[in-house]
């Protein structure tokens, strides 16, 4: 269970949206197999990840910035009919912070 390999791509862009907003948008895949991850038979994974987020400076200092995530894995593992690693997930993260 302590080997894996896995080979990752990762893709990105930020631009400039409108009224000193900036807007990013990231896509990311990872592909691991755990070649020993039972005695029967080994798992594939395969996540994949997307992320936007805006972004927004104040007085110089202040940044304000919203992030969404979706993040997608699938699994070849099934176990009494039923794969617990195959998943879909949803994250809203809205940040504030200052440097002085």
């Amino acid at each position: 269970m302590s080997t894996y390999a896995y080979h990752e791509l990762f893709a990105g862009i930020s631009a400039p949206v409108y009224w000193e907003i900036w807007g990013d948008f990231s896509f990311n895949y990872m592909g691991t197999e755990y070649p020993e991850f039972s005695p029967e038979k080994s798992r594939n994974d395969d996540t994949f990840t997307f992320q936007f987020s805006l972004r927004r400076t104040f007085l110089q200092r202040l940044l304000l910035s919203f992030t969404y995530l979706h993040m997608k894995n699938n699994s070849d593992f099934d176990e009494n009919g039923e794969d617990l690693y195959t998943f879909d997930k949803n994250m809203y993260i809205l940040s504030a912070s200052y440097a002085f």
